[in-house]
C-alpha cells in the first residue's frame, strides 16, 4: 500500500517560520506575536493557575510561559524571572526549527532590552538584555486585553 505524504504545516514565505491557527485566521507566528507585543515594555509576571507563568506587558497583553520541549508551562522561579525581565522590552524575535540531532526543539525565542531601539544584532554591554525559548503554543495563546 503506497504512503500517505505527511502533512506538512504552511510556512510563512517571509519568515520561513509556521504559520498559526488565530481565530478563523491563518497567520504568520512571528507577525503575530510583533502586532501585539512588538516593543512592548514587560510590566509583570503573573502566576495565572497549576504553575503556569504569563508575562503581563504595559498594554495588558499576556504571553504564557510554555516549555518548548512539551508545552506545558515553564518550570522557572517567577522571582527571579521578574527580576530578568521586568522593564525591559521585546526587541526581537526569532524562529527556531527543531534539531532532532542537537536535542533543539522547535520554538519562538523571544528577546528583551533596556533600550527599546537596540540592534539586535549588536547588543552594547551596558544594556540589559535577556532571552527566553517558547513553545509555539505560547504565541497561540498569547492573551489580548479584554479577552
Amino acid at each position: 500500500m503506497p504512503r500517505r505524504p505527511r502533512h506538512t504545516p504552511a510556512r510563512c514565505a517571509e519568515h520561513d517560520c509556521p504559520m498559526i491557527q488565530i481565530d478563523d485566521e491563518t497567520v504568520c507566528a512571528l507577525e503575530h506575536i510583533d502586532a501585539h507585543l512588538g516593543g512592548k515594555q514587560v510590566k509583570d509576571l503573573v502566576v495565572v493557575e497549576d504553575g503556569l507563568i504569563t508575562v503581563l506587558f504595559e498594554d495588558d497583553h499576556e504571553l504564557p510561559l510554555l516549555c518548548p520541549h512539551c508545552g506545558d508551562p515553564i518550570g522557572t522561579d517567577e522571582n527571579e524571572l521578574l527580576d530578568e525581565l521586568a522593564g525591559l522590552y521585546l526587541v526581537g524575535l526569532e524562529y527556531v526549527p527543531a534539531d532532532p540531532e542537537a536535542d533543539e526543539y522547535e520554538g519562538v525565542e523571544f528577546l528583551f532590552a533596556s533600550d527599546p531601539e537596540v540592534d539586535v544584532n549588536d547588543v552594547p554591554d551596558d544594556v540589559a538584555a535577556s532571552s527566553i525559548l517558547l513553545h509555539l503554543d505560547s504565541v497561540r495563546e498569547i492573551v489580548c486585553p479584554g479577552q
